[in-house]
């Protein structure tokens, strides 16, 4: 009861009991004590030797257990780390995409401005075209309209009967001659087309007639191998039946 007041409040000395420079046994010396609050307490308390020599386990501070399920902050860091990494990436590809249609804008204001100098250029070459053609509609039509103008100026003239040059009967004949053999040979060539024409018939047709009576003959062999073999399996048919029956007559 000497060693604990009356309060109820626990004395901590300062330094080890006993402890000295030389390192011997503890002495029964008196020790400052704290109390629970830390103040000191005045006065030298004599304890007793168990007391003093080591913090009791139910008065030390317990050290925080780590746990991954308690301490996030592998987790945070991870998903900083990812969240920084993908800020990147997608300013990255913005600043990709920026510059693409940046110079998806420049070269569709080169290709607007190259399609408008071709257009020019084309509806220029159009319009001297036009102006050719113009020219040369005009031109033609004051040609037509001068060579109008000439012929209707001009004298028509006359070919009657008594200008004509005639000629004689032997020139006439001459030209019944020819033309009457140019009709025998037109004649000849078109009955020797015609005999060829009735040649070529006539070929065909004997192929034909060659060709069906081979047909023919063919089907007539087909007819009689088939009936042939028709006849020796009913009479294989009538042998094994009559064989059966004879079997079966024996077996009776």
């Amino acid at each position: 009861m000497e060693d604990v007041s009356i309060n109820h409040r626990h004395l901590y000395p300062v330094s080890p009991r006993g402890a000295s420079s030389s390192g011997g046994t503890p002495s029964n010396a008196s020790l400052s004590l704290v109390d629970a609050s830390g103040e000191a307490l005045s006065g030298a308390y004599d304890v007793s030797p168990h007391i003093g020599r080591r913090c009791p386990k139910f008065l030390t501070q317990a050290r925080v257990h780590f746990a991954r399920r308690q301490d996030d902050t592998h987790a945070r860091l991870a998903l900083e780390g990812a969240v920084d990494q993908t800020k990147k990436e997608l300013e990255a590809l913005a600043c990709k995409r920026e510059a693409e249609v940046k110079a998806w804008h420049e070269e569709a204001s080169t290709r607007d401005v190259k399609q408008e100098d071709v257009l020019e250029a084309r509806a220029r070459v159009q319009q001297s075209y036009a102006v050719d053609l113009a020219s040369q509609m005009e031109e033609s039509q004051l040609q037509l309209m001068a060579e109008r103008a000439r012929s209707i100026s001009e004298h028509a003239g006359y070919f009657g009967p008594e200008e004509k040059n005639f000629n004689g009967a032997e020139a006439n004949r001459r030209q019944a001659d020819m033309l009457l053999k140019q009709m025998q040979v037109n004649q000849e060539r078109r009955l020797d087309s015609r005999k060829r024409r009735l040649c070529q018939e006539r070929k065909l047709i004997d192929n034909s007639e060659a060709h069906l009576s081979e047909e023919r003959i063919r089907e007539k062999d087909k007819l009689r191998r088939e009936r042939r073999v028709l006849v020796t399996t009913l009479k294989s048919q009538q042998r094994i039946a009559n064989a059966k029956n004879l079997v079966d007559q024996i077996d009776r």
